[in-house]
């Protein structure tokens, strides 16, 4: 697994964490990228947003918590991949972001 954080402490409350998990795939071989899970949040208030990606079932999960984060308050909305991703610790990612934690957009 790797993990990155990212604290901002000047100009910005910004916060993120990052973790990519990682499983040895002996017909290739090499290490596959299985999933990975990402928070967001900011320093002056409570809530926090976070998704998490299942690559091998192909499932992602987005859960936004409002500023007064209660676990009655927090959304979670289930949704599917659109293929499967197979992607190895290496390999030149496709030319794709990331757009509002959880929708794919490729160019």
């Amino acid at each position: 697994m790797l993990r990155f954080e990212h604290w901002a402490s000047c100009g910005s409350w910004g916060r993120s964490s990052s973790q990519w998990k990682f499983r040895f795939d002996p017909t290739r071989p090499g290490m596959r990228l299985i999933g990975f899970d990402a928070t967001e949040s900011t320093r002056n208030a409570p809530g926090m947003d976070r998704l998490s990606v299942d690559l091998l079932n192909g499932r992602s999960v987005v859960t936004r918590s409002p500023e007064e984060a209660t676990p009655e308050r927090q959304r979670s909305m289930q949704g599917r991949l659109l293929g499967p991703q197979v992607l190895y610790l290496g390999d030149t990612l496709p030319d794709c972001r990331v757009v509002d934690r959880g929708d794919a957009q490729c160019d």
